[in-house]
């Protein structure tokens, strides 16, 4: 008798659906965002978190192994996304989603490198060091 009430609960057991899962495709006009480091190479599994145009948090995820990742606003605003690499790269931008879902983006930051003038000033500035260490050495070694 024990045996068969066994058997009946355990087939039972197999029809029971108290928290069922399911998917449905969907076809959406989602933002997708490569994030990079100065050299090029992706900003890898790296931390991004979307803002929504309040400033509540609206999705957390992490980057893709190309540092990608994508989005998709769903009311019109500006909504701010941050990526942070956790060892102190951090990027963020701003996307700019219209009443008609259409977004554009608007990106912080030079992800391409310095500018002319800012390459210009570090070279002298590492000269200007590499001078001064001269100097000292020699005025060491005297």
């Amino acid at each position: 008798m024990a045996i068969a009430l066994l058997t009946v609960l355990a087939a039972w057991n197999d029809t029971a659906h108290a928290h069922g899962v399911g998917h449905v495709p969907e076809t959406l006009n989602a933002e997708a965002i490569r994030f990079y480091y100065s050299d090029g190479t992706p900003m890898a599994f790296a931390e991004a978190t979307l803002f929504d145009p309040e400033g509540v948090e609206h999705q957390n995820a992490r980057t893709d192994a190309k540092g990608r990742i994508a989005v998709l606003p769903d009311k019109p605003g500006s909504w701010r996304l941050v990526v942070s690499d956790g060892m102190g790269h951090r990027s963020e931008m701003t996307i700019a989603a219209g009443a008609d879902s259409s977004t554009a983006r608007q990106p912080s930051g030079n992800a391409e490198g310095p500018s002319g003038l800012t390459a210009t000033l570090l070279g002298l500035s590492l000269l200007g060091n590499i001078a001064m260490s001269a100097a000292l050495l020699r005025r060491r070694n005297a």
